[in-house]
């Protein structure tokens, strides 16, 4: 009985070899291997297992105080950011420092934008008062060189400040919540110039570099 139920066994198999390689077909030759796609595993292989350790960040740091207030507590976004400002050579932290979207536009720090632009080779020079900011860009590529400054007027024009108070013979920029409370453009002035004259030069005289990225300013998205 057991000779008969191995050679049952057998049949069984034999018709489903049959069925899965009929007579007279052939099995499509394997693409061959070639040099290029050889080269490419390792390289997939080794960006999906980056991607894997910036998620694996991302989740890990989504809730903790080393996040802004607009990322924290949601991982997508943190590794979103964590992606964008590695496009431009930010490790995973200074990336969620220095990264942030607004209205669905990537925005950088005013120092990050200047360390990309030096970096590159290009100089920047220039200083910042409560009054103007003055900043002066040269392109190591052509020599091309641009000055770029801005004032408190031109703050005031742009709607980046509420008024101007010079009560006490000296011009200072006013800037309120709705509650009241002066906000960085009051309380940072030379900062704040500073910051809209290194946005200027960069998408002016450095676009290549900038790659379209606008300066962050650091006014907070709700009122306090």
């Amino acid at each position: 009985m057991a000779e008969d139920k191995l050679s049952l066994d057998e049949h069984e198999i034999e018709k489903e070899i049959a069925r899965a390689h009929p007579v007279g077909h052939e099995e499509p030759a394997p693409e061959p291997v070639t040099e290029a796609t050889a080269a490419m595993v390792p390289v997939q292989t080794a960006e999906a297992n980056l991607m894997r350790e910036l998620w694996i960040v991302a989740e890990r740091v989504a809730s903790t105080e080393f996040v802004p207030q607009g990322l924290r507590g949601n991982p997508d976004k943190v590794f979103a950011a964590v992606l964008a400002g590695r496009e431009i050579g930010l490790g995973p932290m200074a990336s969620l420092k220095h990264v942030s979207v607004i209205d669905g536009k990537p925005n950088l720090s005013a120092e990050a934008t200047l360390a990309l632009i030096r970096k590159a080779g290009h100089k920047v020079d220039g200083g910042a008062t409560n009054q103007h900011a003055e900043i002066t860009g040269t392109r190591f590529d052509n020599d091309q060189q641009m000055t770029v400054t801005v004032t408190l007027d031109d703050a005031l024009e742009a709607g980046w400040i509420d008024s101007i108070n010079d009560s006490d013979g000296t011009r200072r920029a006013v800037r309120r919540s709705a509650k009241g409370n002066p906000l960085p453009w009051e309380l940072h002035t030379a900062a704040m110039l500073w910051a809209r004259a290194v946005t200027t030069l960069g998408t002016r005289l450095f676009p290549d570099t900038t790659m379209g990225w606008f300066t962050r300013l650091e006014e907070p998205a709700e009122e306090i």
